[in-house]
């Protein structure tokens, strides 16, 4: 038997794990900045030595 909050918890789940993966994407997007950020930093104070 269906309960009435089936649906609306099934599309609760769904944009959880929607904004989840948003987030997940963000963030590795963000950390491969951030090493890119950090290697440029590194060859940028090897030219100036």
């Amino acid at each position: 038997m269906v309960t009435p909050c089936e649906p609306i918890c099934l599309d609760i789940k769904e944009q959880y794990e929607r904004q989840l993966k948003q987030l997940q994407e963000a963030f590795g997007e963000a950390m491969l900045e951030l090493r890119a950020r950090k290697k440029l930093q590194s060859l940028l104070d090897e030219d100036g030595n």
